[in-house]
């Protein structure tokens, strides 16, 4: 989402592209050294709780980005969001392991994979077009609200549109593949 935004940030901020382009590796680096300790608080703590607590800190800090206001704290908004998130996906894929065997994994792995190319295709496309209508600041609360209201409840009570017909909700996957589009469309 950020990506496509940052001329408009580096007018905004009144800054060089080069400097506020720091917004994307300030996410990604953290975002990619903190899964390897998320996988061990997970089988320590449990796979829900890590992906709850991941998926309130990528709400909660995704939020305060869009109280930034120069481009070195909106730098370190998106360091913390990335070292929030960053739990989310790499347990979603511990949970496939952990709920279907070998033989049965290929479905709900698709559905993962296709949920995060889909997220992030979407969430840079729609970023950049809500962006002059909203501002740069409500397209992170967009963000947050869409998290708070739809994904953090899902996570703590489940789906209660599950039924027994539906066999990928009977198990649980639809609320990770919410959870995980969701996140992805973020970042």
């Amino acid at each position: 989402m950020v990506g496509p935004m940052i001329p408009r940030l580096a007018a905004t901020f009144g800054v060089s592209v080069e400097k506020i382009g720091l917004l994307v590796p300030a996410y990604l680096i953290p975002y990619g050294v903190s899964t390897l300790f998320f996988g061990l608080l997970s089988d320590w703590i449990g796979r829900k709780r890590i992906m709850l607590a991941s998926l309130v800190a990528f709400a909660g800090l995704t939020g305060l980005t869009a109280t930034a206001m120069g481009d070195n704290q909106m730098i370190f908004w998106r360091f913390l969001t990335g070292l929030g998130a960053s739990g989310v996906v790499p347990l979603a894929l511990a949970l496939m392991v952990d709920l279907f065997p070998y033989e049965q994994r290929g479905r709900p792995l698709g559905w993962l994979f296709g949920a995060m190319a889909g997220g992030m295709a979407f969430g840079s496309t729609f970023g950049v077009m809500l962006d002059p209508v909203i501002g740069w600041r409500g397209v992170f609360l967009c963000v947050r609200i869409r998290l708070c209201r739809n994904c953090v409840p899902k996570a703590i009570y489940g789906d209660t549109r599950r039924t027994v017909a539906n066999k990928d909700d009977d198990i649980g996957l639809s609320d990770y593949r919410i959870q995980t589009t969701a996140v992805l469309r973020s970042a």
